[in-house]
């Protein structure tokens, strides 16, 4: 397989993503559906609406919990719900804010500015984290070598009557795209 041009690249002062029209609309729509899942947390009634607890249960990992052990200690669990209960909305804020500025650099490419790229990073985190979870990924997951990725796309051994093989192409292309973001903001 010829070597791929690196999507993301540290230049002196800046950066810039180098991504295909395909890989741009796949990462802007899936941007947008997790916007969508974000605002509806904030507006949908409450937790008996089934749009709202499984929009809850797909997300529940850019919420990590601020107690650990809530579920066993009673004083802990009423410290964790407030922290939820104080917290949430400013968090979701501000996964919104990623998400702005990244359709923003992707529907009108330029060169990027620091901030701008830790936004893009966070924001391709959190599209992995919704897309993990939705998989059933684990820390115990086997880990893929997500440079490969393109070459298993093609794999004749990958199961295409996979209910989930899309979702997990583009979890393996956001983890390929992660790795290579690092990358550029720590060089």
């Amino acid at each position: 397989m010829a070597l791929l041009r690196p999507p993301v690249r540290r230049h002196r002062n800046d950066f810039s993503i180098h991504l295909t029209a395909d890989q741009s609309e796949l990462l802007v729509r899936l941007l947008n559906e997790m916007a969508e899942m974000l605002t509806a947390v904030i507006t949908e009634p409450g937790p008996l609406d089934p749009g709202s607890a499984e929009n809850s249960t797909r997300l529940a990992r850019l919420f990590p919990p601020a107690h650990s052990g809530a579920d066993a200690d009673p004083d802990l669990a009423d410290r964790e719900e407030e922290y939820q209960r104080l917290m949430r909305e400013e968090l979701v804020q501000s996964r919104l804010a990623s998400i702005s500025i990244v359709r923003e650099c992707l529907t009108s490419p330029r060169h990027l500015l620091e901030p701008q790229m830790i936004a893009f990073m966070q924001a391709i985190n959190a599209l992995r984290l919704v897309l993990g979870t939705i998989l059933e990924i684990t820390e115990d997951s086997e880990d893929l070598d997500h440079l490969e990725i393109f070459e298993e796309i093609d794999d004749p051994e990958r199961d295409s009557e996979d209910p989930n093989l899309g979702l997990q192409v583009a979890y393996d292309f956001l983890s390929w795209l992660l790795e290579w973001t690092v990358q550029a903001l720590s060089s």
